[in-house]
């Protein structure tokens, strides 16, 4: 068996054996440095990479969008799906207008919508009583429980 099939078995273990929350934080991830390059490439002035790594990075958003539970999540939810939906739209304007400042404007949201999760995601983990540093911490892990979120009205 060669590399890459090894290397695709262990991805396909690890999202098997990973939690939701550490899910959503890999997808922020993937987001955020498809931003990045495609600002570098942008700056290079390599428009054919630049709008693969826009491509790239609207596929992570659209993963978020389609792990929401609207039904469950409400109101939070759908402002959330309203949100992925807008920056996939601004990725697309910067992808035709070759824009900087809307790259930068949408990895901005994800680094805050980012940092976000990984408070609930830590403050979810504390309310199950689950160790810090074990499979139940915010990177997750083999035998990691399933996040269960509660939505709270108010600030």
């Amino acid at each position: 068996m060669g590399a890459p099939a090894v290397f695709q078995q262990y991805k396909t273990a690890n999202a098997n054996t990973t939690d939701q929350g550490k899910l959503i934080i890999i997808c922020y991830d993937v987001a955020l440095r498809a931003c990045i390059e495609a600002k570098v490439a942008l700056e290079q002035k390599n428009i054919a990479d630049k709008s693969k790594k826009i491509y790239k990075a609207q596929d992570a958003i659209t993963e978020l969008m389609v792990a929401l539970d609207v039904k469950s999540g409400g109101e939070f939810a759908k402002r959330l799906y309203a949100l992925y939906e807008y920056f996939n739209w601004r990725l697309s304007e910067a992808n035709i207008r070759n824009e900087l400042s809307m790259i930068d404007e949408v990895a901005a949201h994800l680094r805050s919508l980012r940092d976000a999760w990984l408070v609930a995601i830590d403050t979810v983990r504390k309310e199950n009583g689950a160790l810090a540093n074990g499979p139940g911490s915010p990177t997750g892990g083999p035998g990691s429980a399933p996040l269960s979120f509660r939505v709270v009205d108010g600030p």
